[in-house]
């Protein structure tokens, strides 16, 4: 996995960049445009893939967040701050992966 393009997700020791959130989440480290941010992190779990469709979404009344589906049925979601889950603190943009590559990171010892 250390030489997949999501190899920069995962720090020296092995475990996920970022610190342990609730769940499966991971807190990055504090932005001053945290919607830029976190779009820009988005785009790059990309990689060189090209997204099969990128879907706009509305979440609470807000405009801006979308998700994107590629051939090996990986999601990327993207959502800026406010927008997100309502556990969700409204100064938070949130990007989740759902990818093989992601689950195969998370049961290997690495």
């Amino acid at each position: 996995m250390r030489n997949s393009h999501l190899s920069y997700l995962i720090n020296p020791n092995g475990s996920f960049i970022g610190t342990k959130g609730t769940g499966n989440a991971q807190i990055m480290p504090a932005s001053s445009d945290p919607n830029v941010t976190a779009e820009a992190f988005a785009k790059q779990v990309f990689g060189n893939k090209v997204p099969l469709k990128i879907i706009p979404l509305t979440v609470n009344g807000q405009t801006g967040a979308w998700y994107a589906t590629f051939a090996n049925e990986s999601v990327v979601t993207y959502s800026p701050a406010g927008a997100a889950g309502i556990r969700t603190p409204s100064d938070m943009a949130t990007v989740e992966i759902k990818s093989y590559d992601i689950d195969k990171i998370k049961t290997e010892k690495i």
